[in-house]
């Protein structure tokens, strides 16, 4: 059964205790909490309408962490945040050598369903459609807030705006005004550094930042690998980032530039290896925006953008002495992806109506593809070398594609209670065809303190180039006649605000996914299957929210999920996904020269495959404690962070077919100590 464990019991009472408390704190106390309102009436997001828009106005169920709390709590990268956000969750996938983002019971290797942008520029690949493997890791340092929408927004941004969107905002020279240096390290050998400033100069405006990270990882045990062999995994990562802004009047120049380094894990067989190393996250853009008004209400705005995304994955796929391969079975694929483009929106009023018409074009290329290798990619005979097979045997096909798009979207005020939200969206890929995604929102304060949203969506996933072009693999190959992932997403939430420092949301959703790309039957034992439009799924679910906020740096939250995954033709629940999930975090300043944060993740029972035999995987808690020392000697901060506070055994599902039999064990204890000092 997924019940609830009984030491969360009280974490329960506890918020509603507080929110009764605040209820009844006198009036000249509230004036003086209204004067200190950070949380809620600041928090503002851009992608729910391509406006700043607070969010209990906006049209849909969203969530913005700001820079105050991605620094309390102790987050080390972008996937640190996104956990702590209701229906979310971050796992090893069933090729253990890439974390997976999951949203709302839909968990897949690549995440593509999940679009990712920094400061409204897209960063999910072509290739595989995933921007979790290249942006998952960034530094938290330069980020000024993370807005997250649960729900499509295919009707404003396009492709893989499928389940979600997660919009990075960064840091102006404003929020900087300085320069602010960061240096430490803790378990595993880790070592962190990073350099962050902003300045201003008349109409001149420039923040950016460096951040340098190296570790050994932490080293989990493993029983039995997919070949019965048993030791430690291999999590060490090197990176490097860095980013720039630079705003001159009308015109903002943005760029970014990382290189990232892993270890395998246990190796994309699943078998234990010393030698392989992961590129993923070589990638970079520049992003020129330029945003004029014209006059009040109407605001023109262009950008033209190139990006670069380079992969070159060298893994043992074996070890050594696996038969025929004294030196190990080695693959070494590499490709390379650049893309330019440019997009034009125009923002007006007209009577009660908000206008946004917009359209873009982008030309994708995927080049440079190359197979090394010492196996035949079909039969697996050995080749005796390591030797480059792509002119019979590469893994994918060079191209082009071509992508544009229209869009409108209508923001009516009714009255000043309540809105109407309504777009379309055309695209077309010059591979595949065209998708076209309308959207409605309806948003009503039907009193001073309560809100209502009625919300319907619908949103697609393009195939992406490996799913098209993907060849000389002996379980699968690429299909060209592939059409666009489907979703449809209907959702209702109430938002219940008292005297504006306690929240309270309760949103249900229910969305139906068609065409969904997968795996085909094999023709035959020596043919490969191809990538098909077979798959369905349903999901519904309910997201409940505590927030308060009581100044004096004092907050939390307390966030549950429920969510019923299934297949759309079976009904069958979805596995390696838990039906329940709870995140609680407390922030307190005790002290002036202290400020605590404790956080917990209680993920419920997740339930295997048909056919499993294995027992489900039992719940587990994570207690995070994250303290800070300041204002004790100028302006040194020293954080000092406590990952798994308790060292609790957690396990991420291993697939069926069953190859780690046990499991993967990941989220060891770490400790981690910081000093920042800002000048």
């Amino acid at each position: 059964m997924n019940k609830i464990p009984i030491f969360l019991l009280p974490l329960l009472f506890a918020a509603s205790f507080s929110s009764a408390q605040i209820h009844n704190i006198s009036d000249d106390r509230l004036a003086s909490l209204e004067d200190l309102l950070l949380f809620y009436e600041e928090e503002e997001l851009f992608i729910a309408t391509r406006h700043e828009t607070p969010v209990h106005t906006a049209p849909a169920i969203a969530s913005v962490v700001t820079d105050r709390e991605i620094r309390n709590m102790g987050a080390r990268t972008l996937l640190d945040v996104l956990k702590k956000i209701p229906g979310i969750g971050v796992s090893i996938g069933h090729i253990p050598v890439v974390r997976s983002v999951e949203m709302r019971g839909i968990r897949t290797l690549m995440s593509e369903k999940i679009l990712i942008m920094i400061d409204g520029h897209r960063v999910n690949d072509s290739l595989s459609g995933t921007a979790a493997i290249h942006f998952g890791d960034m530094s938290v340092d330069f980020i000024k807030r993370v807005e997250v929408v649960r729900g499509p927004g295919s009707a404003l941004f396009g492709a893989n705006a499928f389940l979600g969107v997660v919009n990075i905002v960064t840091k102006s020279a404003e929020d900087i005004n300085g320069v602010q240096v960061t240096t430490g390290g803790g378990s595993f050998d880790t070592l962190h550094g990073n350099v962050l400033f902003g300045h201003s100069v008349e109409n001149v405006k420039m923040s950016g930042y460096y951040d340098y990270l190296d570790t050994d990882g932490p080293t989990s045990f493993i029983e039995q690998d997919v070949l019965g062999n048993s030791g430690d995994t291999l999590n060490w990562q090197e990176k490097e980032e860095m980013g720039l802004n630079v705003s001159w009047r009308d015109f903002t120049l943005r760029g970014r530039y990382q290189t990232n380094e892993n270890g395998p894990y246990i190796g994309t067989a699943s078998a234990l290896n010393d030698e392989s190393v992961l590129r993923f996250g070589t990638a970079g853009y520049l992003d020129l925006d330029y945003v004029k008004t014209i006059d009040q209400g109407t605001d023109v705005r262009v950008r033209v953008y190139g990006d670069y995304v380079a992969g070159e994955n060298y893994f043992e796929i074996f070890p050594e002495g696996f038969p025929g391969y004294p030196q190990g079975m080695i693959g070494d694929p590499q490709s390379k992806q650049k893309l330019f483009g440019g997009e034009m929106a125009l923002n007006y009023e007209l009577a009660n109506h908000q206008f946004t018409t917009g359209g873009m074009f982008e030309n994708q290329q995927l080049y440079g593809v190359k197979h090394r290798t010492n196996y035949h990619p079909l039969t697996f005979a050995p080749l005796g070398s390591v030797q480059d097979i792509s002119d019979w045997g590469n893994f994918n096909e060079e191209t082009t594609r071509d992508i544009w798009a229209l869009y409108l979207q209508d923001i009516w005020n009714i009255n000043n209670k309540a809105t109407l939200t309504v777009g379309i969206r055309q695209d077309h890929y010059s591979d595949f065809g065209g998708s076209t995604n309308p959207r409605a929102g309806f948003v009503w304060e039907f009193s001073e303190n309560s809100t209502l949203k009625l919300l319907y969506g619908s949103a697609f996933r393009a195939p992406s180039l490996t799913e098209l072009y993907q060849k000389n693999n002996p379980s699968n190959i690429g299909n060209l006649d592939l059409i666009p992932e489907e979703i449809k997403t209907w959702e209702a939430g109430i938002e219940q605000r008292i005297h504006k420092n306690v929240i309270l949301r309760l949103d249900y959703f229910y969305s139906k996914m068609e065409n969904l790309i997968i795996i085909g039957d094999k023709p035959s034992v020596t043919e490969p299957a191809q990538n098909e439009n077979k798959g369905q799924a349903k999901v519904d679910g309910i997201e409940a929210e505590l927030h308060f906020d009581l100044g004096s740096n004092t907050y939390g939250f307390l966030n549950y999920c429920y969510q019923h995954p299934r297949d759309g033709y079976t009904g069958e629940h979805l596995p390696d996904v838990a039906s329940h999930k709870i995140n609680a975090l407390l922030n307190v300043a005790p002290w002036k020269y202290l400020n605590a944060n404790v956080s917990l993740s209680w993920i419920g029972e997740r339930s295997r495959a048909a056919g499993d035999a294995r027992e489900d995987l039992s719940p587990s808690t994570l207690i995070d404690l994250s303290l800070i020392v300041k204002e004790f000697y100028k302006t040194l901060e020293i954080r000092g962070t406590v990952y798994n506070l308790f060292d609790e055994t957690y396990l991420d599902p291993s697939p069926y077919p069953v190859q780690v039999a046990n499991d993967y064990p990941t989220n060891e204890r770490m400790f981690l100590v910081e000093a920042r000092f800002t000048f």
